[in-house]
């Protein structure tokens, strides 16, 4: 599984999974393992009008999930295609493949709505993401990956003219020129990076990579909440937070001490650290592995390999556990992601956080989450027409439980410009239909 998210629809919550499906040497063509797909998922039966004839070639399918309930129903939309026609497919059915567009097969209610925004800050809201990253002995191709996606992740960063600060903390002791307490420096003697760093690029793949000699006790819970921020974090900035690594939260899961803590420190279980992360506002992701298992306490009779998942292998790497961190991130509103897949597929993992980030930076949060074709958008008068591939327009980006709209390029909004936007709501559905 690449990623994994909720998000609310114009209807309900919907749980978002992304998924390759990789048949490699299989004497298959993509044709016939893409149908089969949807066949395994649909009793049997390829559903009426998705068989196709020819999707192209290649050896590596991508799968959508959407799964959202109405009333006592569950609904699924599946969407498969060839892994590198993603983007022409997300500019076509984008909003299909994420469920923003669909309703149930319902009598539902739709209102109109207008709302108007005055710009006040000449870009978008403050946003603050500290990478806490796994900096142990088999972490090498993972930070690699990491900073291969660094020039997606600026561009990004920078198209949707974000006031942004990154910065970078590991996961073990304070020895070999490691510190899980204080932030990692720059070339330039800073704690973090931002719009204004001399080569930001060339700066954060350093960060990316804080080389593979820490301790193998890596304890990526307590080295977030005991880092000093100062200087870092503002008060008025989003927080962000992304878990890095390929072990499990060694703290919560296998009961050890943190290496950098001191001689006093009592562990704290996975419910402790829960309970503070979920407060303190944040919103977390977590490029782990694929663990499911939850052990609440020190003392839970759990056992970690029950669903056969606490260990992935994969082109990306391997890893064990990571269902702690995951859990952190889907309670707090973010996306989770295997750290086992492949660098090329690292693009989604970046482009979820990167969507995240500009919604919740966002200066314009709507009212209710839109049908997005219904959205219509207009600067001091002028129409501004929506692109998906953020590039120079604007989009709707929906997150847990609100929907933003975030612009992109030369048309971000200057300072006192009135933004006018239009659009279609469902309201609640009134029957389902027999």
């Amino acid at each position: 599984m690449l990623s994994k998210q909720e998000i609310t629809n114009s209807q309900s919550p919907v749980i978002q999974a992304v998924l390759d499906i990789d048949f490699g040497n299989i004497q298959q063509s993509p044709t016939y393992v893409r149908n089969l797909v949807l066949s395994l998922f649909n009793e049997g039966l390829i559903p009426k009008d998705a068989s196709l004839s020819s999707v192209g070639n290649g050896n590596k399918l991508r799968m959508n999930l959407s799964f959202w309930q109405v009333q006592d129903q569950l609904l699924m939309w599946e969407g498969v295609y060839l892994a590198n026609n993603t983007s022409v497919v997300n500019q076509k059915y984008g909003d299909l493949n994420n469920a923003t567009a669909l309703t149930s097969d319902a009598v539902v209610e739709i209102k109109s709505k207008k709302e108007g925004f005055n710009q006040q800050a000449a870009n978008g809201g403050g946003v603050d993401i500290l990478w806490s990253i796994d900096a142990s002995g088999s972490m090498s191709e993972e930070q690699a990956n990491l900073a291969n996606g660094a020039e997606q992740f600026f561009n990004t960063l920078n198209t949707a003219g974000l006031d942004y600060r990154l910065a970078v903390n590991t996961q073990g002791g304070n020895y070999r020129g490691y510190s899980c307490n204080t932030l990692r420096q720059t070339s330039l003697g800073s704690n973090y990076i931002d719009n204004k760093t001399p080569n930001a690029l060339g700066e954060w793949k350093k960060l990316a990579q804080p080389g593979t000699s820490d301790s193998a006790t890596e304890t990526g819970f307590y080295c977030t909440r005991e880092v000093d921020m100062k200087g870092f974090t503002r008060p008025n900035a989003k927080q962000l937070v992304v878990f890095v690594s390929d072990e499990p939260e060694n703290e919560t899961v296998q009961n050890l001490k943190p290496s950098s803590a001191p001689y006093s420190y009592q562990k704290r279980d996975f419910n402790d650290y829960k309970k503070y992360f979920t407060n303190t506002g944040a919103t977390y992701f977590a490029i782990v592995g694929l663990g499911s298992i939850i052990k609440p306490t020190f003392n839970s009779p759990v056992d970690l390999n029950a669903n056969g998942d606490f260990s992935c292998s994969g082109k990306g790497g391997n890893a064990e556990g990571g269902a702690h961190f995951k859990e952190i991130a889907n309670s707090t509103g973010g996306t989770t992601a295997s750290i086992c897949a492949e660098a090329s597929s690292w693009t989604i993992v970046f482009n979820k956080i990167l969507e995240r980030a500009t919604g919740l930076a966002s200066n314009f949060k709507l009212q209710h989450s839109p049908l997005p074709s219904t959205v219509k958008v207009k600067v001091d008068g002028q129409e501004i027409l929506r692109d998906v591939n953020h590039q120079n327009g604007f989009d709707v980006i929906y997150v847990q439980d609100e929907a933003s709209l975030v612009f992109y390029g030369n048309k971000l909004p200057h300072k006192g410009n009135n933004i006018e936007v239009n659009y279609d709501y469902v309201t609640h559905t009134i029957a389902i239909r027999k």
